[in-house]
């Protein structure tokens, strides 16, 4: 492929050029930049100066089409599998008192990240514009893991795909109990091993829907005593639904979100070389053509 000053990606039998006019170098910028290699390295390698090398990146960046679009155009949608993995990676850009999440999900079987944005907060909002994409997209979702978001995602959920059931992180489940009960002193704690051992079995056996609830009640029974593992017990009882909505189907799916997870932490190891945008335009350059 010539690289002098276009940049031509082969989709099928169409073929989709975006020119990258960038008439004073031979090489492709962005695709280092994107791997982490800071500007001033790229700027030594090409012999330019950072101001340079930045803004020839921008140019590259701006000129490359929109992912919705490409998805929405060349991806066959009966090639996904429905079930899809959603999280947060929260980023530090200027300007924002706290860091901003680019939110973004993950098809389980095939590992493809279908959609993604920045944005200032996850709110109810957020999740609307990424299941109005998702369905822009043709993306036949049937089942979809989150974090602890019920009161934010499952209106948006059920508007754009009534059917599709959602899971909650059973990793998040147990690690916000584990805070819980390290809240206590030393001694009780230990006397709560013996419950965090059966609840994480618990969480992660996969079975019929009906026997995790009749578990529930064995757990009552056992540890109602308790009121701190009352209370815990009663607000999974509330929250089953999505607690065991992986055991509502017959086809083995995924009750944890270990999966987005690892492509966070591989994010974070690219972050590191970065340290923050100075704006959201350059974070949504970076996230998005990433």
């Amino acid at each position: 492929m010539n690289s002098h000053s276009l940049f031509t990606i082969i989709v099928n039998v169409d073929i989709l050029t975006v020119f990258v006019n960038n008439a004073s170098s031979s090489y492709i910028l962005w695709i280092d930049y994107i791997d982490g290699l800071s500007l001033r390295e790229i700027g030594r390698r090409q012999s330019k100066s950072y101001k340079q090398i930045d803004n020839l990146i921008k140019k590259e960046l701006n000129s490359l089409i929109d992912n919705t679009y490409l998805s929405n155009k060349y991806t066959n949608p009966t090639k996904y599998s429905g079930v899809l993995c959603l999280d947060g990676k929260y980023v530090k850009v200027k300007g924002y008192d706290k860091k901003i999440p680019f939110v973004y999900c993950i098809d389980y079987y095939s590992h493809d990240i279908v959609c993604g944005f920045l944005c200032v907060s996850e709110n109810r909002d957020v999740f609307r514009k990424i299941f109005r994409l998702l369905k822009t997209v043709n993306y036949p979702l049937r089942f979809v893991l989150v974090d602890d978001v019920i009161d934010k995602a499952l209106f948006p959920l059920k508007h754009y795909y009534p059917k599709a059931l959602l899971q909650l992180c059973s990793t998040h489940i147990l690690r916000n109990v584990r805070e819980l009960l390290n809240g206590v002193s030393r001694k009780s704690r230990m006397n709560y091993e013996p419950f965090l051992k059966d609840f994480s079995k618990y969480l992660r056996t996969k079975t019929t829907f009906k026997n995790k609830e009749k578990s529930i009640y064995w757990f009552l029974k056992t540890y109602s005593m308790d009121p701190l593992l009352e209370d815990i017990l009663l607000n999974l009882f509330k929250k089953r639904d999505f607690v065991f909505a992986f055991c509502k189907l017959k086809k083995k799916l995924p009750h944890s979100n270990n999966l987005i997870e690892g492509f966070n932490s591989h994010l974070e190891g690219r972050l590191k070389t970065v340290r923050g945008f100075n704006s959201f335009l350059s974070a949504e350059r970076f996230l998005l053509d990433g």
